[in-house]
């Protein structure tokens, strides 16, 4: 039973008098019936869904009277173990990119040549990679991508396929690494909070950062997110390369693509928020 472990029953702590909900750890939010917010409080209060893939949640129905909810779950255990993550990705330097023909939006089939980024200069190993990358890269760029000619997986379906036809490199996405400026990010992101014995502060930051650059990387990434104009801009610890004036394609979130940055006080009254 893959739903071993996951509470059946939970309980939301209401405030009738200021009509929210208490957000763990101190945080009372405003909550309507059926509502995402509502929904997404209850599906934090089951902590064993860590442990599967939420494939799909909503609400059965919610009594007013009695602020009972019923909600409905669809889980699925993960099927597979994944063979690397973003931390295995490896720097690589583009040498030639020979476009093959098929075209998808801004993804053009090419054959990549590359050298890793540590090794360039030192030796003279190439690797040849197929990539969808095509339109994206040019030589002279950085990319991040898998190394599967030196990588040890330890995974019995992995070993089972035949090695002769598995590629040495697959590359992922542009890598601006070398060529970030130091500067503040003219936006944030809102976040729900978390419960204070589910931080872990040093992978969360990291982990986060690595969302805000993939979001300042890929426009069709950000269509769907919410941006916001930020009063206390972050700064970003990047790497400055000197003499480098090529920074037109550096990424950036135009400012048309933010919303202004709302913020509820306990003085203003709802009724007149438009």
């Amino acid at each position: 039973d893959i739903t071993d472990g996951i509470p059946k029953h939970a309980t939301l702590q209401f405030c009738r008098n200021c009509e929210r909900y208490l957000q763990p750890p101190n945080i009372w939010i405003r909550a309507e019936l059926e509502s995402r917010e509502l929904l997404s409080l209850c599906l934090k209060k089951l902590k064993g869904l860590n442990k599967v893939k939420l494939i799909d949640a909503g609400f059965i129905w919610t009594e007013p009277h009695s602020r009972r909810i019923k909600v409905k779950l669809t889980v699925q255990k993960e099927p597979f173990n994944s063979l690397a993550t973003t931390k295995n990705l490896v720097e690589y330097y583009v040498l030639d990119v020979e476009p093959l023909g098929p075209t998808r939006g801004k993804y053009i089939l090419a054959d990549i040549q590359v050298a890793r980024s540590a090794d360039f200069g030192k030796n003279d190993i190439t690797f040849f990679a197929r990539s969808h990358l095509g339109g994206i890269l040019s030589p002279g760029d950085n990319a991040m991508g898998y190394d599967l000619s030196s990588s040890n997986f330890n995974d019995i379906t992995f070993d089972s396929l035949n090695q002769d036809s598995l590629p040495d490199v697959v590359l992922v996405k542009k890598s601006y690494s070398q060529r970030r400026r130091k500067n503040k990010r003219n936006w944030k992101l809102k976040s729900l909070a978390k419960e204070e014995e589910q931080l872990d502060l040093e992978k969360m930051d990291q982990d986060y950062e690595m969302f805000l650059r993939d979001l300042e990387e890929d426009s069709e990434l950000r269509q769907n997110i919410n941006l916001y104009k930020a009063s206390d801009a972050m700064v970003i610890d990047t790497i400055v390369e000197e003499n480098n004036d090529d920074e037109d394609d550096l990424p950036e979130v135009k400012l048309e693509e933010l919303l202004d940055d709302l913020t509820l006080n306990d003085d203003v009254d709802p009724n007149n928020i438009h």
